[in-house]
């Protein structure tokens, strides 16, 4: 017959002994130290001043704020308006394998009246020759 005791002394001792090897490859100080760093990450950028906008801080409510900061792949900007006439109009998307160019929708959230127009995606006053040739050559 077994016993009931016996079978759970030999369990504790069992888990017991994989916590032990578990913590000799992956030291708990190390687990505990890059909590304290993620910490104090947090608190730069929570009291960095060039990190204001407005007269607000930026506000770190998570411990894995800059590991989600490293995971960002898309910045959209136009810092100086040079290609766009410092016009930002919407004229086309595309999510998931569809494009939206000619949906019905986008003529109703164009704020001044312009209609889209896919080929005027950069400024007339912008030479766009030399991207098209490099384009047209990638594209070969």
């Amino acid at each position: 017959s077994v016993d009931a005791g016996d079978v759970l002394s030999r369990g504790l001792r069992v888990a017991g002994s994989l916590l032990l090897q578990f913590t000799y490859f992956v030291p708990i100080s190390l687990l505990v130290t890059l909590e304290i760093v993620k910490y104090f990450q947090g608190r730069f950028v929570s009291a960095d001043a060039r990190m204001q906008h407005n007269g607000l801080s930026a506000a770190s409510n998570s411990s894995t704020l800059i590991e989600e900061l490293g995971s960002v792949t898309h910045v959209f900007s136009d810092k100086t308006g040079t290609l766009t006439d410092n016009l930002m109009i919407f004229t086309s998307a595309y999510v998931m394998g569809s494009g939206a160019a000619d949906s019905p929708l986008l003529g109703r959230y164009q704020t001044n009246g312009i209609p889209p127009n896919p080929e005027r995606h950069v400024s007339g006053q912008f030479d766009a020759r030399g991207f098209e040739r490099v384009v047209l050559e990638d594209g070969e």
